[in-house]
């Protein structure tokens, strides 16, 4: 069993027990390579008050595959029976930060620190990179985590043009090659098992190559070349692929041999439940996935068609009070880049104001409707179609034609809710307490200035009840 601890919010140093140790019934972190690092934490209402400890921004360290790691709280949900939290990665105290514009080339070393010294403020981050490749980015007015992650055609980020693979550490950040290690070990998968969850994708699976290399004066190098698993296969899976610096056919060939090994597999994902498949038999056969981390890579061997490759843990959830492992994924590295992540961060602080009245502006709607405004004045009023995605309410609209049928509907709402506050906005605060573990966030009026997010899924089933 591993203890969960709580700090304020400025601690950078965790070498004591903080503001005091937690005693939640449940810690479960989540993290995705190149992706996600996310906490989740439900506590008690326990005598000696130490759910008290937990708020916004105060850092919860806990045990992780990767050791010790501290996350901020970003959300807190209380409920009748527990308060759940929700806490990112410190990493992620870098969505906050800014750069307002860089363009530099050179070695990746010198890019990651040119990135870094673009900040507007410092922070306490050390940034380390092992890549050797030179090549530029080009950033304008967006926050580090995006400049790192981020994914844009047009003015690439760093890991997008340099590669690479993310390793966070506290306040460490290293951009590797890659961060785990080939154990040797080989899944076996041919049959269902409770607990193995198999994803095989065909759909980008190729077989045999046109292939076209350089032009030269007697016209344009080609060939055709199948992959050593063209057999394994109904018929060829064909497409053309160019290889414009081979100059000869050999050349051509081998390249085009090359590019089979990676392209003549179906993609795959297998899913690892732990606590189902340590029920069955053979699960001893799994057993050494309990040791592995996020990048490391593993052997898959498919018995049935016979082939085997290599597959990376591309994501997990973990238990951190048993220290032990909830789920592995393994399979193909898909970039699980943290753009929309970033992106979303900035929506929100973009528009934080504007959330801030929601519930005010929604209250609204139900006096627009009574006086039978036309649905384009109504959305002219609420301004909000950006911010949750342009909420269809014609169809409420005409539910809600008379004064009567908008209370009746108010009614039943609140007595499904059993809230005395006869207001759209009301009951929709009142659903705070009721739907903590959903993942939506609802309108704290005390607390208008945080980050939040405001489901469209919500408020349309509200409108609809």
């Amino acid at each position: 069993m591993s203890i969960v601890t709580i700090y304020e919010k400025n601690t950078t140093v965790f070498n004591n027990l903080g503001l005091g140790v937690l005693l939640p019934t449940s810690c479960k972190v989540t993290e995705e390579l190149n992706g996600i690092y996310s906490l989740e934490l439900t506590h008690p209402y326990d005598e000696r008050g130490k759910y008290k400890f937990l708020e916004n921004e105060r850092i919860i360290l806990a045990e992780t595959p990767n050791g010790k790691q501290a996350f901020r709280i970003y959300r807190t949900v209380p409920t009748l029976d527990n308060i759940t939290v929700y806490a990112n990665h410190i990493f992620y105290d870098l969505l906050d930060n800014y750069i307002i514009g860089l363009s530099r080339g050179g070695t990746a070393n010198d890019v990651l620190q040119a990135i870094k010294n673009s900040f507007v403020y410092k922070t306490n981050f050390n940034f380390f990179t092992n890549i050797n490749k030179n090549s530029n980015v080009v950033l304008e007015k967006e926050n580090p985590i995006s400049a790192l992650l981020g994914n844009d055609e047009e003015k690439p980020k760093f890991i997008q043009n340099f590669g690479g693979e993310i390793l966070r550490d506290n306040f460490s950040v290293k951009i590797l090659e890659k961060i785990g290690d080939d154990k040797g070990f080989t899944v076996r998968y041919g049959k269902n098992l409770t607990g193995l969850t198999v994803d095989e994708d065909y759909s980008s699976v190729v077989t045999r190559v046109y292939a076209y290399g350089k032009k030269t004066d007697s016209g344009t190098v080609s060939a055709i070349v199948d992959s050593e698993n063209i057999n394994n296969y109904l018929q060829p899976k064909i497409i053309k692929q160019e290889f414009s610096d081979a100059e000869s056919v050999s050349a051509l060939e081998q390249e085009a041999k090359e590019y089979l090994k990676e392209v003549d597999k179906p993609i795959l994902n297998i899913t690892v439940n732990f606590i189902l498949l340590s029920q069955t038999k053979e699960y001893e056969n799994f057993r050494f996935l309990e040791d592995i981390k996020i990048g490391d890579t593993v052997t898959v061997y498919n018995k049935k068609m016979n082939f085997s490759k290599k597959a990376k843990v591309i994501s997990y959830v973990f238990d951190a009070i048993s220290n032990s492992y909830i789920e592995v994924v393994l399979g193909d590295f898909l970039n699980l880049l943290t753009d929309d992540i970033s992106k979303n961060n900035n929506k929100i602080k973009n528009t934080s104001s504007e959330i801030s009245n929601i519930g005010g502006q929604i209250s609204n709607i139900s006096d627009e409707i009574n006086s039978k405004a036309n649905i384009e004045d109504v959305y002219s009023k609420l301004e909000v179609d950006d911010l949750i995605e342009k909420i269809d309410i014609s169809d409420q609209i005409d539910e809600l034609a008379t004064k009567e049928e908008v209370l009746q509907k108010q009614d039943k709402t609140d007595n499904s809710l059993q809230t005395s506050n006869k207001t759209v906005a009301g009951a929709i605060n009142e659903l705070n307490g009721k739907i903590g573990s959903s993942g939506a966030s609802i309108i704290d009026d005390s607390q208008a200035g945080s980050n939040k997010t405001y489901s469209s899924n919500k408020i349309n089933t509200l409108l609809n009840s």
